[in-house]
């Protein structure tokens, strides 16, 4: 079944935000998305940021002043990507206060829109494939994140009722820079990414969480499970050649 529509895959460095010109993506978002609801007054209208200090179409300061409004109600969704090193060197990583860099800018790029019951959010695409250290400090950080735990407490933040990010991984298939959540075989799983996501996945794929090494599927019930990561020594990690996902 088709929800709705992504209107546009990751924006360019070029797009603006409500500023009136003609690359001003809020503005052609807002018409778009209001023609399919023309259409299909059901159907979801999935919508990214600008490119700016973060990840592709994920920087969505823009809302706080400056919303999306469609002309029915609770059809709006934003869109996120969310990634490691694995793809683009980014100065949160390299910094030597990571991973303590991690959540000021979730908070500041996208996370304020959940914690002020905005919108719903969907991460339309995330990743790692373990070549950094930091990956396996990311992970944890970023699962418990996506669940609403916001301050690191071990706690879920999200009111009674509230649900965390909606995701989706990228990708199924193996290859490209992050690689995928079947190895290289197209027919077993990775383990490692399976560890981080199992317990964040919908009830209805709980089948697919049985990995070769026969760990027991964990079924999400009521409030999501913290993962506590734990703290390991990282090491300053080489600049990657800039790559978008593929």
């Amino acid at each position: 079944a088709v929800i709705g529509a992504d209107l546009w895959n990751e924006p360019s460095t070029m797009v603006t935000w409500g500023d009136g010109t003609a690359n001003d993506w809020k503005k052609a978002a807002e018409s778009t998305g209001n023609a399919i609801l023309t259409v299909n007054p059901d159907w979801l209208v999935f919508i990214a940021g600008v490119t700016y200090n973060s990840w592709s179409g994920s920087y969505h300061r823009g809302v706080l002043d400056n919303p999306i409004v469609l002309n029915v109600p609770n059809k709006l969704v934003y869109t996120i990507h969310e990634y490691t090193m694995d793809t683009l060197s980014q100065p949160w990583f390299t910094s030597p206060f990571f991973p303590a860099t991690l959540r000021p800018v979730w908070d500041n790029n996208f996370g304020f829109i959940l914690r002020n019951k905005i919108s719903p959010i969907l991460v339309a695409g995330f990743g790692a494939n373990f070549k950094y250290a930091s990956d396996e400090v990311w992970f944890p950080r970023w699962m418990n994140y996506t669940n609403g735990e916001y301050t690191q407490d071990g706690v879920s933040d999200l009111t009674p009722g509230q649900f965390g990010m909606s995701w989706v991984y990228w990708a199924l298939n193996p290859g490209g820079s992050i690689g995928g959540i079947l190895n290289n075989d197209w027919t077993t799983v990775d383990s490692r990414k399976m560890k981080y996501l199992k317990r964040n996945m919908a009830p209805m794929f709980s089948a697919f969480n049985t990995l070769p090494s026969a760990t027991p599927a964990i079924v999400p019930t009521g409030r999501p499970s913290i993962l506590r990561p734990t703290l390991t020594p990282t090491s300053a990690s080489p600049t990657v050649a800039p790559t978008q996902p593929v």
